[in-house]
């Protein structure tokens, strides 16, 4: 065999690679979790109210300057790529993101992606402290807003957030219908980041977040507020039950 003709797969190989490599596109996820008087002392309007979208803004800026305290900022409930298991519910494909530093309130996921397909994460919780997914903020392909995940069946309209019961979830490695027959149908995925919030039937054990992203042709930056409180409760706290610092002091909230 002649130089030219052994050499000729391996470059064959190395430009396959480089047109895979050419075709991914890099994106962003950041996420926060929070408790909900922090999350409600900003934002006063009703889930869906598109005047939101100043109160959304001030809350971002808090969570940037590291304006809410350590005590309302939750660390147990860090975003990771999905199992196995859980992306064969989504139908989607896994990702290998890496963590990456997104500021003091922040955890920011990036990873490489082509565009079409889907990626799904899941938070890790720890704790079962405030074990009930209240109220989300979703910024993707347009105007960051917020709502309420409600459970299939209550809306019939699509819904950028929705619950789903944990057990259907969990059985996605059994079964092949999950995402066609009780997500997909119901989630709006139009701007690129959905959110689904797995529901407990338990008292104690936390619900469950997923977050699905649709990847485009361009990288975005996808922003995740998620709100947790006890089971069966609402709330506006005030600033200081809120644990929110003036701005401009930052150390205060620590």
């Amino acid at each position: 065999m002649t130089l030219a003709r052994r050499v000729a797969p391996i470059l064959a190989l190395a430009l396959l690679g480089s047109a895979s490599a050419a075709g991914a596109v890099e994106y962003r996820l950041r996420v926060a979790s929070v408790l909900e008087p922090a999350f409600t002392h900003f934002v006063r309007t009703a889930p869906g109210d598109q005047r939101d979208a100043p109160e959304l803004a001030a809350l971002i800026a808090s969570l940037d300057e590291g304006r809410l305290s350590d005590a309302v900022v939750l660390g147990d409930r860090d975003p990771v790529a999905a199992t196995v298991d859980e992306t064969s519910a989504f139908e989607a494909v896994r990702v290998e993101p890496r963590a990456v530093s997104g500021g003091p309130g922040w955890t920011e996921l990036v990873w490489e992606g082509r565009p079409g397909q889907r990626a799904v994460f899941r938070l890790v919780l720890v704790g079962r402290q405030a074990p009930e997914l209240k109220r989300i903020a979703l910024q993707g392909r347009g105007p960051i807003r917020h709502l309420e995940a409600d459970p299939i069946g209550v809306s019939s309209r699509p819904s950028k957030a929705i619950g789903v019961p944990l057990g259907v979830i969990e059985s996605g490695a059994s079964r092949r219908d999950v995402w066609r027959r009780w997500i997909g149908p119901r989630l709006d995925t139009a701007e690129g980041v959905a959110v689904v919030r797995g529901l407990s039937d338990s008292t104690t054990f936390p619900d469950q977040a997923f977050i699905t992203v649709t990847q485009g042709d361009a990288p975005v930056r996808f922003t995740v507020i998620l709100s947790w409180g006890p089971r069966g409760t609402s709330s506006n706290g005030d600033a200081q039950a809120a644990g929110v610092a003036p701005p401009g002091d930052a150390a205060a909230a620590q």
